[in-house]
């Protein structure tokens, strides 16, 4: 896959244009309006087998997301994103995932791609009772509590949009650098606040693994994991982690419980609380956020731990 800086730099900069070649997907009271791509160097079958391709590469389970082909006139194809948008309410963000569809319709040397939101779950939480038409008034438009909630649920789907174009043209969108240091130093700041902010490593394991910097996303998603990160799916399934994950030496670090090495002296720790460790553990197992297998997995290493203290 190609870098995916491209995407990470549109949801830093909250920008509209994404290039000459395409607009972007805006969302409205009605939905989203449908865009048109012409990719003048390629066919229609070309175009076709590219984004079939597309899908082979960015979906973990590409049968699963991909629910109707017509070849060379449509494709249909079905996908949940995690932490889709988020508003800021009393100062903290709250997240919420989101299924969407995708289609796209095949005409010579163009293509229609047309995104359509589907159900929204709280994060941690269960299935919303409330759609994207509560972001707007009446006279569509955006409420005032809501602008952050638009403007991050464009950004996730104009990052799907620039990776299929990236993939399907062979180009990369470019940006100026000075909002990715933006970005960086934001992060950076707040982890100066709260060195042990999981949530903050997280974030930062995720920016490095998009510029593909291997040493910096591994340290920060192993303080993740040791201050106490527990999604294990999201690690597994975010598209934001995918080059990290293709690394050779991925497999090596999960096997390890997400830690650059096995530490030869055990650190003790007076604070380490292993009850209340195992009830977190247990709560997170009984939302479905991980599986019965990690459960397991996390409780060996939490007990271990505590045998050595």
């Amino acid at each position: 896959m190609k870098k995916q800086l491209t995407i990470l730099l549109l949801f830093l900069t909250f920008g509209t244009i994404l290039s000459q070649d395409i607009s972007t997907l805006k969302l409205t009271n009605t939905g989203v309006n449908p865009i048109k791509i012409t990719f003048d160097s390629l066919s229609e079958h070309q175009i076709y087998n590219k984004a079939l391709m597309w899908i082979q590469e960015t979906y973990i389970h590409p049968k699963d997301a991909l629910k109707e082909k017509s070849e060379n006139k449509k494709i249909k194809l079905e996908g949940f994103e995690q932490k889709a948008w988020w508003y800021k309410s009393m100062g903290i963000k709250n997240y919420n995932h989101m299924q969407y569809s995708v289609e796209i319709y095949f005409n010579n040397t163009s293509v229609d791609f047309k995104y359509l939101i589907g159900e929204f779950y709280i994060y941690e939480g269960p299935k919303a009772q409330y759609d994207y038409r509560m972001f707007f008034n009446k006279d569509g438009s955006v409420r005032k509590k809501y602008e952050d909630a638009v403007t991050s649920l464009e950004l996730t789907m104009n990052n799907l949009l620039v990776s299929f174009y990236n993939y399907v043209s062979g180009k990369e969108i470019q940006v100026e650098n000075k909002d990715l240091n933006k970005y960086l130093n934001t992060l950076q700041n707040s982890l100066s606040k709260n060195s042990k902010d999981r949530n903050i490593h997280f974030d930062l394991a995720c920016f490095y693994s998009l510029i593909e910097d291997k040493e910096n996303a591994y340290k920060h998603l192993n303080s993740a994991v040791e201050n106490g990160y527990r999604n294990l799916k999201n690690i597994k399934t975010t598209a934001d982690l995918r080059w990290l994950r293709s690394q050779d030496d991925f497999k090596q670090f999960e096997a390890n419980g997400y830690q650059l090495k096995v530490a030869s002296t055990v650190e003790t720790d007076a604070d380490f609380d292993y009850i209340q460790e195992l009830k977190e553990l247990a709560k997170l197992k009984e939302e479905g956020i991980i599986t019965e297998k990690e459960f397991q997995e996390l409780k060996i290493k939490i007990i271990s731990k505590a045998k050595l203290q």
